[in-house]
């Protein structure tokens, strides 16, 4: 064999039609660099033997899409020179792999093979890819499988739930859960814009109220191929996504079986204790954990019926997971016996703040103020405890912990433990019809059931149970036209139940002297009421619901190959369906109030008084909700034409335009909100101003006092039957260029604008429809002097009946209502660019260094456009008690009796200045969107990689970055939203992932060991302010070693009287601040593996998987910022204990 001059050059591009599907590709020349046309070609994979022919076009160039992950062998012969191959080329999905040939004159009996090595520069495109191929997804050690969360390991990517959802990647996250993937950002993208998909095919799911999308499916290490985590794509193919596009790729069968089984362990015994545990004396959790799984995959063969070798594959993987587990140890706030008991006298020790006083005692004063009498000694009478509240206080267990002085997170509970279980099963068929036609199908089925509880673990309090279920489906076809023109068809189908509801449904509500509330709900109730308390952990009971969604797709992607373009174009249409129903709940609320003092408007203690109004019987408000259910529809649709154009050598320019249309979201029956008219005279208006110009001294005069404002539905009184109108004008350039300076050395830059899909999130949205959900109130008073309904009599008159649409502008008066979305909505967006120079050293490393940008304008920001004006707010630096007593200044209520009006404004006798001087009097809140949001994203990003050689391979990644956001008000009635630091902000973040084969060598008594870890440290995320008093220097707030007991400066200049704090002012203290922040959070997993081989094709592994291993604790959660609080300054949402997994893996 002579030697030959072959040049191989492996270059990864943007995902080929946003599908898990790959390019082979290159150019033929001569030695005199004369392109060789009509050379033909033939692509093999080796581990199916199928192939792929075709020929050089008149510029020598070649390519073959369709192909999926795996090794390929590249042959051409050419009459007059010597035929030429190249083995062993590396296929990870997504890419465009390309293969030059340079051929030597000679005999074609003669032939040249040459081994490929993978390149380790991107030569042909300024995407931001990370690939996580199957040996880390195989032996890194991540937390229950869930391979998904190994997105965490691509610089730019972030999560409001911290270093990857607690303290690992994937560390107690269940497979069919989607907290911490719906948090997530990359590159500064805006929370839960990611697309999660599994080979292509949408896998992404909307959380309740509307939250971002996460991952509906985690499939099983055994199942998964690689994961590809693209955060910045300048490709026209990839859209419906404003982050980045997360797919996983399925393994497929192959000519030879192969399989594995698996079973993992967690114990208590081998965990450390949690931070709140050993602070509040509270032993290790009872833990078990146990996984069972295993995987098969080969050739399809029925004996004498079907020999599928080199034609048809599968791959199927079970895994079967159980645990007995608990919630970490978490502190709360319960009563003290003594405050159980009506004696709150200790309290009074501390501060004549905590003093109750009694709402019986209360007389109307001249100036319309309510006073009331202090309870003597701070104690309640026996005799007025209220014997219906006294049924649930009992349920109170007693303080286990410290807590603050005026008893603030005294209680430490551990939830008892409760079992959780979950089994999946997805399927893989590939086929090769025939040589220019391949077909694969996939299913995926599993269940998963999770109960949670709370402080109150009695299964008739505070328990519920998750029910998840999913079933997924998909088809594709690559169809081979001609050598230069490829289709690849797709149509799939995702559909997830999320089914909530209280285990303890039995409930007695009669024995708990709820008998009229019983005898209304009859059997439609679910489970205990939710009680309310403010200041202390509630009687919790979530709402019984069901949310059963569907994603149907079907695409098209086409690609062309003419002389050195590579030409990229098809479609993509999608139908989100959402269809949910609630059950009925019993919400009672205890504000304290009624016992606060000496005036109504007086500033409410630290503690205590819900507790008061609790004993007393006394509720603020009850609620009987009684929702409809819905059925909800969205659509899509997308086109896109892109071009890969060859310019020279050295230089390929990637650019396409892509558009999409969201259409108009519809609900079957009509039963949802088409909007709401703002500049409309409400039906009521002449009755509530005619009894508004009987008020003496009226806040305003009648002339301005005007009641505007109604509901609009979809499909009556003229509107259109759709949500929000579609935009038809989201077209999105993308451009990117990379040029190799020299054989080391890639530039490469991109720009790309991507548009936000709302459609999907709209749908799954919660909020209640009004008319056809109904909510019937009751309140224990409607002034504050006189008390007329009774925990056992809450609800004397019929409840309120569901309506429809049928009262028009009439609907919901009184009550808060929320527009889910504006009738001309538009697309939220973001542009994003990339600078970046690669830079390899010796065949080894890859150094990159990159410079990101995100600005993403349009995001919908919620906003009350029912606040009270900002004029109307005090501008006082200081608290301005003249305003306070202004704007709750008491008069008649024009509203009440007047039929149709609700709530309480509905039912007071009188109201206050400030319900009056609101935009809309005739409605609460109006929560609406509007499209002022904006974030942006500045960073250096430094990768350094090594490739597997000598045993060792590994990742580092550092990141600097700032990240700002507009995404809430710091007024609410504030015409453009604040800019402030984001609170995902994390200046620095780095991050190391490496794999290590102990060297031991092969054959020695000690070999067959490997050691993999991840490790991270990042920055802390700012620390959100409420409407603070501050008087001293911001830059004294910050301190340079925060810890969960103190995370700022309290003494820095904060205002801690209850009776100084500020109140209906205009808020000028920014609610983040760039220097205050937790401290920094770092973490480390290992695993250690200890392979043995059985036989030839044969071994077994031994796993042992430290999660946390070195025991750090960070804060996670929220910081309390209340100045009064005696926790102030502190968190106890701390991240969770070292844990240790032990597992044996076979394999063949």
């Amino acid at each position: 064999m002579h030697r030959a001059t072959i040049a191989l050059f492996i270059l990864s591009s943007a995902v080929y039609g946003q599908a898990h599907r790959s390019i082979l590709l290159g150019q033929v020349k001569d030695r005199s660099a004369a392109v060789v046309a009509n050379a033909p070609i033939k692509v093999r994979q080796k581990e199916t033997n199928l192939q792929w022919s075709t020929t050089t076009n008149e510029s020598g160039n070649w390519e073959v899409p369709g192909l999926l992950p795996g090794t390929y062998r590249v042959e051409t012969s050419v009459p007059g020179f010597k035929a030429a191959s190249v083995d062993g080329i590396a296929v990870t999905s997504g890419r465009r792999v390309q293969v030059d040939l340079i051929l030597d004159v000679g005999d074609t009996t003669e032939s040249v093979t040459v081994q490929a090595e993978r390149q380790l520069l991107d030569t042909a495109t300024a995407d931001i890819n990370t690939v996580i191929d199957q040996k880390k997804i195989a032996d890194l050690p991540v937390g229950q499988g869930n391979t998904t969360y190994l997105f965490f390991l691509a610089s730019g990517t972030d999560s409001a739930a911290g270093i990857a959802r607690g303290t690992s990647v994937g560390n107690d996250v269940q497979p069919m859960q989607r907290a911490g993937t719906q948090q997530s950002r990359f590159n500064g993208s805006p929370q839960g814009t990611a697309e999660f998909t599994i080979d292509g095919a949408p896998n992404t799911q909307r959380g309740n109220a509307g939250a971002g999308g996460g991952a509906a499916f985690n499939p099983s290490p055994d199942m998964v191929q690689e994961v590809r985590v693209q955060t910045a794509a300048f490709d026209a193919s990839v859209g419906h996504t404003g982050g980045a596009t997360i797919d996983i790729v399925l393994k497929s069968g192959s000519n030879e079986f192969h399989g594995s089984f698996n079973k993992f362990w967690r114990d208590k015994e081998w965990n450390a204790n949690s931070w709140a545990g050993n602070r509040g004396g509270t032993p290790r959790t009872d833990f078990q954990y146990k996984l069972h799984g295993g995987s098969l995959g080969g050739p399809v063969r029925i004996p004498k019926l079907y020999n599928g070798t080199d034609r048809t594959f599968f791959f199927a993987a079970y895994e079967d997971w159980a645990s007995l587990a608990p919630n970490p140890p978490q502190f709360v706030t319960i009563p003290r016996p003594a405050h159980v008991r009506g004696n709150f006298s200790d309290l009074l020790a501390l501060g004549s703040q905590y003093q109750l006083y009694d709402p019986d005692t209360g007389r109307l004063l001249a100036n319309g103020r309510v006073q009331r009498a202090p309870f003597p000694g701070n104690v309640i009478p026996a005799s007025r405890l209220n014997p219906v509240t006294a049924n649930f206080s009992r349920l109170y267990p007693e303080p286990n912990a410290a807590g603050s002085a005026d008893g603030q997170r005294n209680f430490t509970y551990v939830n008892e433990p409760y079992a959780r279980t979950q089994w999946t099963l997805p399927v893989r068929i590939d086929h090769n019809l025939t040589q220019s036609q391949k077909l694969f199908g996939r299913m995926v089925l599993g269940n998963t059931k999770l109960p949670r509880s709370g402080v109150f673990t009695r299964d008739d309090i505070s328990v519920w149970k998750i029910d998840a279920v999913n079933r997924e489906a998909a088809f594709g076809d690559v169809w081979t036209f001609s050598p230069t023109f490829i289709g690849d068809f797709r149509a799939s189908l995702m559909r997830f139940s999320w089914d909530t509801f209280p285990i303890g449904t039995e409930v007695d509500y009669r024995s708990l002297g709820l008998e009229n509330a019983s005898r209304l709900l009859n059997t439609r109730l679910s489970g205990m009421p939710n009680l309310t308390v403010t200041g202390y952990t509630a009687f919790e009971n979530p709402q019984g619901s069901l949310q059963v969604s569907e994603i149907r797709t079907a695409a098209a992607h086409f690609t062309k190959v003419k002389g050195s373009h590579s030409l990229k174009f098809g479609t993509d249409l999608r139908w989100y369906i959402d269809n949910r129903g609630r059950q009925d709940r019993l919400t009672i609320a205890f504000n304290g109030a009624f016992t606060r003092g000496p005036l109504d408007n007086s500033p409410a203690q630290p503690i205590g008084a819900g507790m008061a109004d609790f004993l007393l019987g006394r509720f603020s408000q009850a609620t009987l909700n009684q929702p409809a259910t819905a059925a909800n529809l969205a659509t899509y649709q997308a086109l896109y034409l892109h071009d890969d154009w060859k310019v020279t050598p050295k230089l390929t320019v990637n650019a396409g335009l892509r558009y999409e249309r969201e259409g108009p979201a519809t609900e079957r029956f009509d039963r949802s909100l088409s909007g709401f008219d703002f500049d409309v005279d409400n039906p009521i208006s002449a009755q509530a101003r005619a009894a508004y110009a009987a008020i003496p001294n009226p806040p305003l005069p009648l002339s301005q006092f005007q009641v505007r404002g109604g509901l609009l539905f979809a499909g009556a009184g003229g509107q259109p039957r759709t949500i929000f109108d579609a935009n038809n004008r989201n077209f999105m350039p993308r451009i990117g260029a990379a040029y190799q300076l020299n054989p080391a050395t890639v530039l490469r830059a991109g720009y790309g604008i991507y548009f936000i899909p709302y459609g999907q999130r709209f749908i799954a949205a919660e909020g209640a429809v009004p008319g056809f959900d109904t909510n019937t109130f009751s309140f224990a008073s409607t002034d504050g002097l006189t008390f007329t309904r009774t925990l056992d009599n809450m609800f004397p008159d019929p409840l309120t009946p569901p309506v429809g649409n049928s009262l028009g502008l009439r609907t919901f008066l009184g009550q808060g209502v929320s527009i889910p979305a504006p009738r001309r909505n538009p697309n939220g967006y973001n542009q994003r660019w990339q600078f970046s120079v690669q830079r390899r050293i010796r065949d080894v490393y890859r150094v990159e260094a990159r410079y990101v940008g995100n600005r993403t304008l349009k995001m919908p920001l919620q906003r009350n456009r029912n606040a009270l004006p900002n004029a109307y707010l005090s501008t006082s630096p200081e608290r301005d008690q003249a305003r306070i007593d202004y704007l709750t200044t008491r008069v008649n209520n024009p509203f009440r009796g007047i039929p149709g009006v609700g709530g309480n404004l509905g039912m007071a006798t009188v109201l206050e200045y400030s319900n009056l001087l609101i935009p809309y009097p005739s409605f609460a809140a109006i929560n609406y969107f509007d499209s002022q949001g904006f974030t942006s994203y500045h960073a250096l990003q430094v990768e350094a990689d090594r490739r597997l050689a000598n045993g060792l391979t590994f990742q580092i990644g550092y990141t600097f970055a700032k990240t700002i956001d507009g995404l809430g008000l710091l007024n609410a009635a504030d015409p453009v939203p604040e800019k402030v630091i984001s609170d995902v902000h994390r200046p620095h973040i780095f991050r190391l992932i490496g794999l290590y084969e102990l060297p031991f060598g092969r054959g020695k008594r000690w070999g067959g060991w490997q050691l993999q870890g991840i490790s991270f440290i990042q920055s802390g995320y700012p620390i959100t302010f409420g409407n603070v008093l501050f008087r001293g220097d911001i830059k004294h707030i910050g301190i340079s070693n925060p810890r969960p007991d103190r995370m700022f400066n309290i003494d820095a200049g904060f205002e801690r009287r209850a009776a100084a704090q500020l109140q209906s002012n205009v808020r000028t203290f920014s609610s983040r601040l760039a220097g205050v922040h937790t401290a920094p959070q770092w973490n480390t997993d290992l695993s250690l593996i200890k392979t043995t081989r059985i036989v030839e094709r044969a071994s077994v592994q031994f796993r042992a998987e430290f999660y946390n291993v070195f025991n750090q604790h960070f804060v996670q959660g929220a910081v309390d910022t209340n100045p009064v609080l005696g926790t102030f300054g502190t968190s106890v949402a701390v991240s969770g204990p070292r844990t240790v997994q032990l597992g044996v893996r076979a394999t063949f």
